[in-house]
């Protein structure tokens, strides 16, 4: 769609986290994520991204993304 539309407008961002811990120590998180913009220009809808990340800490203790699973939807 990049090339018909002008600009992209966030109406909704939610981002929620869950955390793993063992020992009182987290050890890996899942971010669920909802994204919905509109899009201006020739194209003009409203798209809806929605999924989820899966992180785990590196050794510097750094949050990398190791899996994930989203989907786009548009009206």
């Amino acid at each position: 769609i990049g090339a018909r539309i002008d600009g992209v407008t966030a109406t909704t961002r939610v981002v929620k986290v869950d955390l793993l811990a063992v020992k009182q120590h987290v050890r890996g998180a899942t971010a669920h994520v909802r994204l919905v913009f509109t899009t201006t220009g020739r194209l003009q809808r409203q798209v809806t991204v929605t999924g989820r990340l899966l992180l785990t800490p590196d050794k510097s203790g750094e949050w990398q993304v190791f899996a994930y699973d989203v989907s786009k939807g548009a009206v």
